[in-house]
């Protein structure tokens, strides 16, 4: 199942929407996890083909889209779509032409490109630096999955996708919104049910 949902600073849910998605404004600066590969949720052979679909797809919109700024991620077989383009028209383009050149492997796109000029280096290397602390702090966490977390930052806000539970997503969204320089935290996790629960 897929879960969309923003949060504020305080924390406090602001919007949740089960299964679909809204437009957002930003560029996207992604840290993807670093850590072992056995630790993370995915079968493994859906880890390498999310990383191996990312990185052809990312190449493939650049050639396509000289005059727009896009960042993408994959996580279980769900694309994430960042950044910014000039018009409508070309945000749906871009849009359609991942879905089309995406395969089989790609089981939903998640279209938040903003309609806008690119964002400056300076909000990049902002946006970059938030990513780091976030992902510091879900690591110094026990109680979050980071391993099984995507952060992307744009523009101040924060996309946090994965496969977690329902207590790990809102306990990931509180951590991160506590991040100096966070505006809004947006959830855009799948949720994970543990085969063998403790009694």
């Amino acid at each position: 199942m897929g879960l969309v949902l923003a949060l504020g600073l305080s924390g406090c849910t602001t919007g949740a929407i089960i299964g679909t998605t809204f437009g957002i404004a930003g560029t996207a600066t992604a840290i993807g996890t670093t850590a072992v590969v056995a630790s993370d949720r995915r079968p493994i052979q859906i880890q390498f083909k999310d990383r191996q679909t990312s990185n052809q797809i990312q190449r493939a919109v650049n050639r396509e889209f000289p005059h727009s700024h896009i960042d993408l991620i994959v996580y279980n077989q769900r694309l994430l779509l960042t950044g910014e383009t000039p018009g409508s028209a070309e945000r749906k383009a871009i849009e359609l032409f991942v879905k089309k050149n995406s395969g089989e492997h790609i089981k939903k796109v998640i279209n938040q490109i903003a309609i806008g000029d690119n964002a400056s280096s300076n909000q990049n290397a902002k946006d970059g630096w938030i990513t780091t602390k976030v992902r510091t702090h879900f690591t110094t966490n026990l109680k979050i999955p980071e391993n099984s977390i995507q952060i992307v930052t744009s523009r101040n806000e924060v996309y946090l996708m994965g496969l977690v539970t329902s207590d790990e997503a809102d306990r990931a969204a509180k951590v991160a919104s506590k991040v100096r320089g966070v505006t809004r935290v947006i959830k855009v996790f799948e949720e994970y049910v543990p085969k063998h629960k403790n009694p």
